[in-house]
């Protein structure tokens, strides 16, 4: 995992961070630390995050300040000296609350429950490269995956497509069982399939060929 720490404190940070290398050595790979929060927004802007161990009180500002700036996928652990601001961590997204000194056990079983989350949620996704950065689709919402040369189109639910420079072979070993290739140029999500005949699939409102391969694996899935 890749972890920042936002602590205005030099002791809270290089603390942290040696327990961190001492104690989860395994789990976190790289450690970037900060002391304010306008350097924070920067580094969570330009890199990914899996883990945000985030101060509180930091000078005249507070870390529930960077809230809005942390992306979603990003797991927030506040590490304070204060145990008051507990319910206010809740309604922000808190993953835990760390008091300080910082306990070894606790902030390895932290680290453990998050590193857990994430390879859960890891299976659930497909991570695509798109425009120079990785872009994690979850697979549920995934209506069809269409080969188009060397590249992929992924059609969502929501309407987006996203074109990447990987191929159908590629994508479908990670892809789970609701997936299906009908056709040499098409992966389906076998949840959006609202009919079909022996030339035509059909997913809600889209229409797309199906191979005689395509349609035999088909009727043999709703069989079995």
């Amino acid at each position: 995992m890749n972890v920042l720490i936002v602590d205005d404190e030099h002791a809270g940070r290089s603390t942290l961070h040696m327990l961190l290398r001492k104690y989860c050595a395994k789990e976190v790979t790289d450690i970037t630390t900060t002391d304010n929060l306008e350097e924070a927004k920067v580094l969570l802007k330009s890199t990914k995050f899996e883990v945000l161990f985030l101060d509180i009180q930091l000078k005249n500002k507070s870390g529930f300040d960077l809230i809005q700036y942390i992306p979603s996928t990003t797991k927030i652990i506040f590490v304070t000296a204060f145990s008051e601001f507990a319910i206010k961590a809740i309604k922000n997204r808190a993953f835990d609350y760390i008091l300080k000194p910082v306990d070894p056990k606790e902030l390895k079983a932290c680290v453990n429950q998050c590193n857990q989350e994430i390879a859960r949620s890891a299976k659930q996704h497909l991570i695509i490269k798109a425009k120079g950065k990785s872009v994690p689709l979850a697979l549920a919402s995934i209506i069809y995956i269409k080969a188009k040369g060397p590249y992929a189109e992924i059609q969502l639910k929501s309407g987006n497509t996203y074109l990447t420079s990987q191929t159908l072979k590629t994508i479908a070993l990670k892809l789970d069982e609701h997936f299906l290739r009908v056709h040499k140029s098409f992966i389906i999500n076998r949840n959006f399939i609202t009919g079909f005949n022996q030339k035509e699939l059909f997913l809600n409102k889209l229409c797309i060929p199906i191979s005689r391969n395509g349609l035999l694996s088909l009727q043999s899935y709703y069989i079995s």
